[in-house]
């Protein structure tokens, strides 16, 4: 069965965040990318990104086609801690973060299937010390097109 023009936009989304890795020129390593599930991530293998998609606003036109924008929530956890990593909480995030955004840029037209992506909020969160686990959201949006009529065809 084929994918919808939305599925495609997501699947090279979980794609383009596996392919962040070290050997791949960027400074770090996600262990686990994952879209979001409803009953649990797993949060076993850290750093981690989950990601999913938010409310897509739809726009008709330019006739035949329909204009969406699709946000989607990139969440990055890790665990810090001073004792071990010698860098401070910032260093850390805006490292992940910077590998995240320059995946993402690489390609804004999703494969194909996409006008552009942009990052349109950094949210940065930091949990209870004891757990010490942290991270950063980031927050893009996707602009695309379908047939008003099939959102399996541009």
């Amino acid at each position: 069965m084929a994918d919808t023009i939305r599925e495609l936009i997501q699947k090279n989304i979980d794609t383009t965040l596996k392919g962040i890795k070290t050997s791949a020129g960027y400074n770090n390593d996600f262990v686990s990318v994952q879209r979001y599930m409803q009953k649990k991530n797993s949060f076993a293998r850290m750093p981690m990104i989950i990601h999913s998609a938010g409310d897509e606003s739809v726009a008709s036109g330019p006739h035949p086609w329909n204009t969406l924008t699709l946000p989607v929530i990139i969440a990055i956890y890790f665990r810090y801690s001073e004792i071990t990593d010698g860098r401070s909480v910032d260093e850390v995030i805006n490292s992940y973060l910077g590998d995240v955004v320059k995946a993402l840029m690489a390609d804004i037209t999703r494969g194909g299937n996409a006008e552009r992506t942009e990052v349109t909020s950094i949210p940065i969160f930091e949990n209870d010390e004891k757990e010490s686990l942290t991270g950063v959201f980031i927050e893009i949006e996707v602009t695309y097109y379908h047939q008003a009529t099939n959102p399996y065809s541009r």
